[in-house]
């Protein structure tokens, strides 16, 4: 058989969504697929001749320098000297006020002396700094070409694709892709700083000289290969360095069970189809919350309430689909469990920007919690969190507490909210299952991040593609493309997604003036 290639890039929700979908011909160029509104061509697609694909490396590109600067602010200490800052300003227009405002910006030779730090995800807190932090980052030191889409897309053969893509400095993606002769490969991009010292995790003195960036890891050494002997690729934001990497991409990839998933469906059959593939995208299964399921049904219970819980949870497949009792209450119940067992030593105001990565904690850190057993993680405290988990609960399915709310900006103007909502929904999933939908922990279970394309190419006949977006390609509400997608997405539909175009498809032709 030939390749087929799936991909779904997860990204925040928000309503009109990223993507413009398209299908672009021109003399020496043709691709369908998605595009950002500034991008000269098709970012993420097909063309007639292979299909490609993203996820996020995650890569470490950034580093923060404590800095220490002269008595006057105007300087930052550097081995034995001092380097004046460089200064420029920034004017900002805002609603109401008649002229700008003029932001002025300090630079070391690190980068930008930043005034407040930030946390959450939807909830987003900031905080000012009261030390001097300078930020390095790959995105001040490289660009994007224009030009890339068209290049990816005029790529012959693997190699050219490389070498297109290889262009790309920040921010780094794992490409997938699969051509027409039967190629399948896959290559990291992106810029990863070579450190003096340290590994990028914590903030470094910018004084001293000895943190400095050497260059970046060799492009020919990132990350690659090409038609692996089992037959398929998967990648889903996990580590990517393979044993012995003699360089550090990053430190905090995703968790790997969404990979592992994907790998254990793939390997349950040999041959694969565009709806296996499909069914693929949809698979709401969590491997961790089986894990972590398992460690607390430990507990001795001291009620029938408790009792019931434990039974019900017991017999649970792990699956969060929207329509599980189960899903909802394990998930209530870890929500009680970092409450209680983390609120009283961090204060409110630090928990709740913890908890808006509640899934790393349910995922990673509970399970290694209940393994090996803190002092102040005991069965009294997990009962009385299970207590919660069931008062809240009150048989609830885990799509009516993890509702997808997508909404325009003026949604939030009062009145017309009515109006500009594209979807509130009962929605499966989690951050940790194929079918991603994370959410952020200190705002409840809404989903923060889905999908926001899915696509499977069928590089056999690239006339059996499917593709979709969550809602529609249009920011205005009157359209009939505000969301006219949204059933197919949430049923895990799709539509065509082929190169010959429908005999009623409205097209627009540019021509040179």
């Amino acid at each position: 058989g030939m390749p087929l290639l799936a991909n779904d890039p997860h990204l925040l929700v928000t309503q009109p969504g990223p993507w413009l979908e398209l299908h672009l011909r021109a003399p020496g160029y043709e691709a369908r697929g998605v595009a950002l509104p500034f991008s000269p061509g098709i970012i993420l697609g097909a063309t007639p001749h292979h299909a490609w694909g993203v996820t996020n490396v995650t890569g470490d590109v950034q580093d923060l320098y404590e800095e220490t600067l002269n008595n006057d602010g105007t300087a930052a200490r550097y081995r034995d000297g001092w380097e004046p800052l460089i200064l420029h300003e920034e004017r900002i227009g805002l609603r109401g006020e008649p002229e700008p405002r003029t932001v002025t910006v300090r630079e070391t030779r690190h980068g930008p002396i930043l005034t407040h730090g930030t946390a959450g995800v939807l909830r987003t807190t900031y905080r000012p700094i009261d030390r001097h932090y300078a930020l390095r980052w790959t995105g001040h030191e490289s660009a994007l070409r224009p030009s890339l889409p068209l290049e990816v897309a005029r790529a012959r053969d693997v190699e050219e694709f490389r070498q297109a893509v290889l262009q790309i400095g920040c921010p780094g993606q794992n490409f997938v892709y699969a051509d027409v002769d039967g190629t399948i490969a896959y290559q990291c991009t992106g810029w990863y700083p070579l450190r003096e010292a340290g590994d990028g995790t914590r903030p470094v003195p910018g004084s001293t000289g000895e943190h400095e960036w050497l260059g970046w890891i060799p492009l020919d050494e990132l990350p690659a290969e090409t038609n692996p002997d089992r037959g398929f690729i998967a990648t889903a934001n996990h580590d990517i360095q393979p044993a012995g990497y003699p360089y550090v991409i990053a430190s905090d990839f995703h968790l790997p069970f969404r990979k592992r998933r994907i790998e254990e469906l793939l390997e349950r059959h040999d041959r694969h189809d565009v709806a296996s593939m499909r069914a693929i995208q949809m698979d709401t299964i969590s491997r961790p919350s089986l894990e972590t399921v398992s460690l607390l049904l430990r507990i001795e219970t001291r009620s029938d309430d408790q009792a019931s819980a434990v039974k019900l949870l017991g017999a649970w497949d792990g699956d969060l689909r929207a329509d599980s009792v189960e899903a909802a209450l394990f998930n209530l119940w870890c929500a009680a469990i970092a409450r209680r067992a983390l609120e009283p030593k961090m204060g409110e105001e630090l928990f709740l920007a913890y908890d808006s990565w509640r899934e790393i904690f349910q995922g990673a850190v509970l399970p290694r919690m209940l393994r090996d057993p803190v002092g102040w993680l005991d069965d009294d405290l997990l009962r009385a969190a299970l207590d919660d988990a069931i008062e809240g609960a009150d048989g609830k399915t885990w799509g009516e507490i993890h509702r997808l709310l997508i909404a325009h900006p003026l949604a939030s103007i009062p009145g017309l909210e009515p109006l500009f909502t594209a979807a509130d929904v009962a929605f499966g999933g989690d951050e940790q299952t194929v079918a991603q939908a994370g959410f952020d922990g200190s705002l409840g279970f809404r989903p923060a991040v889905i999908p926001s394309w899915r696509v499977v190419w069928d590089l056999g006949d690239l006339e059996r593609s499917l593709g979709v977006v969550p809602t529609g390609v249009s920011g205005n509400p009157a359209s009939a493309h505000w969301n006219d997608q949204l059933e197919l997405f949430l049923g895990g539909g799709a539509k065509p997604y082929g190169f010959a175009p429908p005999p009623t498809a409205p097209a627009l032709t540019l021509l040179p003036s």
